[in-house]
Order: structure tokens, then sequence, then C-alpha cells
């Protein structure tokens, strides 16, 4: 068969679109309030607790003044139909919204906990006429950094000496 016999080729039919992430109706997402502190503690300490034998100090989000943040309007919390199921700290840049922490309790992981709390601090940030969200994570938490780039982040600058060996990421909200 020639080139000029071939029939014309035809453009690849467009992959579908992914379905939006819908929560389940059992999640509803909240400002945190001082009785939530032990619990935002201990979820604290079951997501961040295993990096602290590689990290030089112990993850900001086991050492926070949650009650400081809370009182700040700082911290807010998904609860489940077992109570809070995971929390961010989103603490106001000139610039940015920073996503300080996020922690899911490992029982709710996978659930579409963090990709709300996500979804929350991307319009949180837009309504405060902010571009962006940004994060930075230790070198060592290789499981965050993952997920941060399956969640739209996009690393901007990487470790430097000393200290804390983190990752900085941003994730434009416009």
């Amino acid at each position: 068969m020639s080139l000029a016999s071939k029939p014309p080729m035809q453009p690849l039919p467009r992959r579908p679109e992914p379905p939006r992430h819908v929560p389940p109706p059992s999640l509803r997402l909240r400002p945190a309030d001082k009785a939530d502190i032990a619990r935002i503690r201990q979820i604290a300490e079951a997501t961040y607790g295993p990096y602290r034998k590689d990290l030089p100090k112990p993850p900001s989000a086991l050492t926070d003044d949650y009650a400081l943040l809370i009182a700040d309007d700082a911290v807010f919390v998904v609860e489940g139909r077992d109570g809070v199921a995971g929390f961010a700290v989103l603490l106001g840049l000139h610039h940015a919204l920073m996503v300080h922490s996020l922690a899911v309790d490992p029982d709710m992981q996978r659930q579409g906990v963090g990709k709300m709390l996500i979804a929350f601090a991307t319009g949180h940030a837009a309504s405060l006429g902010l571009q962006a969200l940004e994060a930075s994570v230790e070198k060592a938490m290789l499981p965050v950094i993952a997920w941060l780039g399956r969640n739209d982040f996009v690393a901007i600058r990487s470790p430097g000496p000393g200290g804390y060996q983190r990752y900085y990421f941003r994730r434009d909200v416009t």
C-alpha cells in the first residue's frame, strides 16, 4: 500500500476527564476548637511520629501550640462518623497560604480526607486573594513528597545545607 492510498489519520479520542473527587457525605470540614486538641495531637503523632528518628529535630506538627493556632483560626478538621479524622494548619503568608501541617488518621487514609483538606485550603487561599498554596516537607518524608506531587504541588526549591533538609512546594490556586 502506498502512502497516498493510506486513509487519513484520525485523532485519538480524548481521554475522559477523571471524576472530581467527591468526599463521602459522612465527612464534614469545620474550624477546630479546643476540644479537638487531644485528637489532633494523636493524629499528628501517628502521622509524623515515625519520622522522628530520621530528623535532626521533631517535626513541628509534634511540637506546635495547637491552642494558640486554634485561637488564631489557623486549624481546620475533617470530622467523620467516629470524630476527627484529619486536620490542617494553614498560615497566611503575604503571597500564599502555607500548609504548615496536614495529617490524616492512618485508619482514614485513602478515603478523601486529605483531598478534602487541600480542596478547602485551595478555596480558602483564593478567597483571601492569594495565588498559591505552599508547603515544605522534610527530605525523609518520601510518602508526603509523593502525595504532594499527586495533588498538583510542584517542587520550587530543594534542600540546602544544615538543620532541616526541606523541599518546598507550591500549588497555584488561580
